[in-house]
């Protein structure tokens, strides 16, 4: 795993533990993408691994990180999963 993803900047690390402690599946989940491609934000990994739960919030996150940005990084996450994804969220 990054450095970053373990010891966030001390800015972040509210949000790191606030994320953690309300949505732990989530937090691992994004913890499990950026293993795998740790060249990725940590703030966009937690967002694909949120949208794999919740697609309805999909207008929250292209706000937060600009539609083309997640579209790319959706494609290449998906891509990555070999287009089946490895999701620990029943389907």
């Amino acid at each position: 795993m990054t450095d970053q993803a373990e010891h966030p900047a001390p800015a972040q690390r509210g949000l790191f533990y606030a994320r953690w402690a309300f949505a732990p599946l989530t937090t691992w989940r994004a913890r499990r993408i950026l293993a795998r491609r740790p060249s990725l934000d940590p703030d966009m990994a937690w967002t694909l691994a949120r949208l794999e739960r919740h697609p309805e919030e999909i207008g929250i996150a292209a706000r937060r990180h600009g539609r083309e940005q997640l579209t790319v990084a959706w494609e290449e996450h998906r891509r990555a999963d070999g287009g089946e994804g490895d999701s620990c969220y029943p389907s």
